[in-house]
């Protein structure tokens, strides 16, 4: 097997399911730890969208902490006065350096990423600077808005410079005014705005929150405790977090709602959020049962709470350049990170003639794959065997009834055989093409064949003695030079954008 990448992952022993645990990678296809500290009171997670290794996220307990590294290293970021509880974080898209933190103390504000803060309170009342939301018009970045505690709703023009109410329509309650849990702004229609309350349900705007009205009808009675979504694909689609009866859904922009609970009825829902490459799919995070996971529209849930080993959950963010990643922030166990990792097609296609071939070995055939640690595999229940491939040393493996794990040899070796070929997937061949054409100095000849080994994708460049790769773990895109160094040039996602490979 050609050992063209230098990877640091270490071999365990094969494992599946009911014998020894396999060696897993951080994050993949199950929750793992990522800091700051194991006992951090995670309240809300941001993610920089031009650079998505950047993280922020906002506490109860000891500020804002910042990762350049996607989560492998933080630095508390409290610059400023900003050591307090971080309700809420929004970043600027079109100048991500510039972040907005809503805390119990008002509006803080940084233009350098963090480093510093100021206040950013002028408008705010005693009464209302209690600051639980906060959103920023997308279209508009001058424009946001603050949902208060006692307040209501607080409207900037000027970045947050000053504020003022935005309440004409909402009722009164407590000392000033409607106690507001979440607010969302509809991305094709910014003007359009949903408030979710402890009252009073939901209430809508559509002239930027000059006037509001009742959108309550299905939620008599319900406590909208936790975030209001809208389906980026479909913005008429609304979800609501509530308190103790689950997740509420609405179809006409928020004209009637109904329950989207099978699954997760009884929860107490904190935290929401939706699969931008697929909009069905949605997670919600609860107090005390953890994450669940709907791959329809919310008509069914069921839990995803492998290796969460704190199950109140405040906050969940999905990474935009790669919507298999996700984020759980909780209350008093720090943050989370799950990576879903599924089988690559070329594997796929290896088990389906394995299966064809050797049906006495692998019956019943069409089993589901599973990727699990470093191994995917096939389980047949029938002949208690199992076919998998290890990312690790990228060899197939096979264990029969007796449990005894045999090393069949190097994958690269089995496709052929198969008739499987090792091809990049399009818009991968088009980045790669992109990259000779562009950096030719680098990437030298032109026109290398594809190829794979383990997790990789990867154009080997003789002339060069440099490598482009693609990892299927964490879909990142590779560069070895000629000293021998693996560098991770970030998501591939961001590159195929400016490549104008689609």
């Amino acid at each position: 097997m050609k050992n063209h990448l230098l990877l640091s992952l270490f071999l365990g022993i094969f494992a599946l399911l009911q014998s020894i645990s396999p060696i897993a990678w951080a994050g993949v296809n199950q929750w793992t730890s990522i800091g700051p500290n194991g006992t951090t009171k995670i309240t809300d997670l941001l993610i920089n969208p031009n650079n998505t290794a950047v993280l922020y996220v906002g506490t109860s307990d000891t500020g804002v902490y910042k990762s350049s590294d996607g989560g492998a290293t933080w630095t508390q970021s409290n610059g400023g006065p900003l050591y307090i509880y971080a309700n809420k974080l929004v970043i600027d898209p079109s100048a991500p350096s510039t972040i907005y933190a809503g805390s119990y103390l008002g509006v803080y504000k940084s233009t350098d990423g963090g480093l510093s803060w100021i206040n950013s309170n002028t408008g705010f009342t005693a009464t209302s600077e209690s600051i639980k939301v906060l959103s920023i018009d997308p279209k508009n970045t001058a424009t946001l808005y603050a949902g208060s505690l006692l307040g209501g709703v607080y409207k900037s023009n000027n970045g947050g410079l000053s504020w003022s109410p935005a309440n004409y329509g909402l009722p009164s309650s407590g000392q000033s005014g409607i106690f507001v849990n979440s607010l969302a702004i509809d991305p094709s229609n910014p003007a359009t705005l949903y408030v979710g309350s402890s009252a009073f349900a939901v209430f809508k705007s559509t002239d930027g929150g000059a006037n509001w009205q009742s959108a309550n009808t299905g939620l008599t009675y319900i406590t909208v405790s936790g975030p209001l979504l809208i389906d980026p694909s479909n913005p008429a689609i609304l979800y609501a977090g509530t308190y103790s009866t689950g997740v509420y859904k609405s179809t006409n922009g928020g004209g009637s709602w109904s329950p989207a609970n099978t699954g997760i009825t009884s929860a107490n829902v904190t935290a929401l959020a939706i699969d931008p490459s697929q909009s069905a799919t949605l997670y919600a995070g609860t107090k005390g049962n953890g994450v669940y996971k709907s791959v329809d529209g919310g008509g069914n849930w069921i839990p995803l709470n492998n290796g969460l080993t704190n199950t109140t959950v405040n906050s969940l963010t999905i990474d935009p350049s790669s919507p298999s990643t996700l984020y759980a922030g909780t209350d008093g166990g720090g943050l989370f990170k799950f990576q879903k990792v599924t089988p690559d097609a070329n594997v796929e296609c290896l088990f389906n003639w394995a299966e064809s071939n050797y049906p006495a070995l692998f019956a019943p055939s069409g089993s589901p794959s599973t990727v699990s640690g470093i191994y995917t595999y096939r389980q047949y229940s029938a002949t208690n065997s199992y076919l998998g491939v290890s990312s690790s040393d990228g060899h197939v493996y096979y264990q029969g009834p007796d449990g005894i794990m045999q090393d069949e040899g190097p994958l690269s070796d089995w496709l052929p055989k198969a008739s499987c070929q090792v091809s990049a997937p399009p818009p991968v061949v088009c980045l790669f093409n992109w990259a000779e054409k562009n950096y030719a100095s680098l990437f030298s000849p032109a026109g290398t064949p594809d190829a794979m080994w383990a997790i990789y994708t990867y154009r080997y460049y003789s002339a060069t003695k440099a490598y482009l790769g693609v990892s299927s773990k964490d879909n990142h895109l590779y560069y070895q030079g000629a000293d021998g160094k693996l560098q991770d040039e970030g998501a591939l996602t961001v590159w195929l954008a400016k490549a104008g490979c689609q």
